[in-house]
């Protein structure tokens, strides 16, 4: 192989992906983030299924390699589908079981039960496959979905730490505690 006026660099590792959202590419991306999530995405991904999370990670994964990503630490739903796009793909990835529930109903005996579900997924996972927790926000999860009791079963943890509440013109939910972050 001749590398002359070439260069060589490890693999490029992506630290915070939605792998799935390629699908929603473009897609009313011209709103503030509040009324983008409320009434485009949220909604949209409501109606996701397996079969769509499965190829519209499948598509992330191709995109990533045609750009040297070899890694990626995701955070998305329909977890069984982004293992088995990934296993397919060959990449290198952290895959989450994400606990968001902007409308506070998840209790957080309904998230350990979740947790614990996607989890057990790990054993059928190659070793370039790890499973991880994504507690999405303090806005979307509540103060439980930050506690470190519902780790236990993970050696790392993938969220959205500092980001702010859109509800509240970009300030921190009152009540938030995120100084400092218990996960940190």
């Amino acid at each position: 192989i001749d590398g002359s006026h070439k260069a060589v660099a490890p693999g490029f590792i992506n630290m915070h992906t939605h792998s799935p959202m390629t699908l929603f590419r473009g897609y009313a991306d011209d709103m503030e983030l509040e009324r983008w999530l409320n009434e485009k995405i949220w909604p949209y991904e409501a109606k996701l299924t397996d079969e769509m999370v499965y190829w519209g990670c499948k598509l992330a994964c191709l995109e990533m390699i045609k750009t040297g990503t070899t890694c990626f630490n995701d955070m998305y739903m329909h977890l069984g589908a982004c293992i088995q796009a990934t296993k397919e793909m060959g990449l290198r990835g952290f895959l989450s079981s994400l606990i968001m529930d902007p409308t506070f109903r998840q209790t957080p005996a309904q998230a350990m039960e979740q947790i614990e579900r996607d989890l057990s997924m790990q054993a059928a996972c190659p070793d370039r496959i790890q499973l991880t927790i994504a507690p999405h926000a303090v806005y979307t999860g509540g103060d439980f979905a930050h506690d470190r009791r519902l780790y236990s079963g993970t050696q790392s943890a993938h969220t959205h730490a500092r980001q702010r509440d859109p509800k509240r013109g970009g300030q921190l939910r009152e009540g938030a505690r995120l100084q400092p972050n218990p996960l940190v």
